[in-house]
């Protein structure tokens, strides 16, 4: 199975990846508001005051916000770009990347992947790589959560005090004993992640588009074949990482993405494994293992008991661990009451990646060279 190198998770209208949350933000400085960026009695670059912008919890109308920051940001990059000192930044398109980005050019936003020149969109990929940031930093930091109620009964830890209460390394320790203490945090903070994403965010429906939908609504003169480059809605690309938190409901493949982007920002490598075609569940690699967590689910999918993990390779090895989440007829009467990946199917897997455009330009190369700590 190839996991990095062969495949790429990308689709049109989702390609820019953006993430939202209100956070624990700096004070916003009103001078920002009033101030024109060409104002010689301010002493504010236009760079720090589009990130002053960025990092604002102050709400804006997506063409203000968008214009405010691209044009500040666009002013700070003509000014680089006439230092005689030169940009002095090194940049070359990956080798995995480059064939996703000759697929999509057509885009603007790919289309620009190597010119200093931002666009509006970029305003909301910096939003959302600060939101991460905190997400990750809150979310990751909680000790002793209540929401994890149920591991601490399954690891057979019957004290429910605070004072008393253990914490959830020791918890994930005692029901995952095959991880090693150097890869333990990175599989806590991924389950307090996941458990963040589906909280957070309401499972819609997946959706697929009648062959009278694609026709009437496709966006596009020239029809491709493929609905989402055509402009058709479907399962995956209803909603950007942005969107999906600004509304607080996606399709479990939309929440695969932000639980990737996440796990991005924590320094850990996930992707999203597919059966057949079919997307299925995200593989948090930790210690050379794909831990399955599933978005569709809910959960991460049970090795034994609730609160361990199973890997890919144990499910490939037990069968069984997949055919436990069939329901019984006590438990739904329903027609779906089986678990929708069947352990025999397991030989074709695939991982796939998920990359914004914005994450491999130019632009964003500079940017960040620009930054300093968090």
């Amino acid at each position: 199975m190839s996991l990095l190198k062969d495949n790429l998770f990308l689709s049109a209208l989702t390609f820019c990846g953006l993430i939202g949350l209100v956070g624990c933000q700096p004070a916003f400085d009103p001078l920002i508001d009033i101030v024109d960026a060409k104002s010689s009695t301010v002493k504010v670059d236009d760079y720090t005051r589009a990130i002053s912008l960025v990092r604002s919890s102050k709400g804006y109308a997506n063409d203000e916000f968008e214009n405010s920051v691209s044009q500040n940001l666009n002013r700070w990059a003509t000014k680089l770009k006439s230092d005689p000192k030169g940009v002095g930044v090194d940049w070359k398109l990956d080798e995995a990347v480059a064939p996703i980005v000759a697929e999509f050019e057509q885009y603007p936003i790919v289309k620009n992947i190597d010119d200093l020149t931002f666009a509006g969109v970029d305003s909301h990929y910096l939003r959302q790589s600060d939101w991460c940031e905190a997400i990750v930093k809150r979310v990751t930091s909680v000790k002793h959560p209540l929401t994890f109620e149920l591991f601490r009964m399954s690891a057979g830890d019957q004290v429910a005090t605070a004072e008393s209460a253990t914490e959830l390394n020791e918890l994930v320790k005692a029901l995952n004993p095959d991880v090693s203490n150097d890869h333990l945090k990175k599989l806590v903070d991924s389950i307090k992640l996941f458990d963040w994403v589906v909280r957070n965010t309401q499972l819609e429906a997946e959706y697929t588009p009648t062959e009278e939908e694609i026709n009437n609504g496709r966006l596009s003169e020239t029809p491709t074949g493929k609905p989402w480059s055509d402009g058709i809605r479907g399962t995956g690309y209803n909603s950007t990482p942005f969107q999906l938190l600004s509304y607080g409901r996606g399709d479990y493949v939309e929440r695969a993405k932000l639980f990737i982007k996440l796990l991005e920002h924590n320094d850990t490598t996930a992707v999203m494994l597919t059966v057949g075609e079919m997307p299925w569940t995200v593989g948090v690699e930790i210690g050379g293992q794909l831990y399955l967590f599933d978005t569709k689910l809910g959960l991460p999918i049970p090795k034994e008991k609730f609160g361990s993990v199973a890997t890919l390779a144990d499910v490939r090895k037990n069968p069984e661990i997949l055919n436990r989440l069939d329901l019984t007829l006590d438990e739904s009467i329903e027609s779906d009451n089986k678990y929708w990946v069947k352990s025999d199917k397991l030989g074709d897997v695939t991982g796939l990646i998920y990359v914004a455009p914005e994450s491999v330009s130019y632009r964003m190369r500079v940017l960040e060279q620009t930054m300093v700590g968090d």
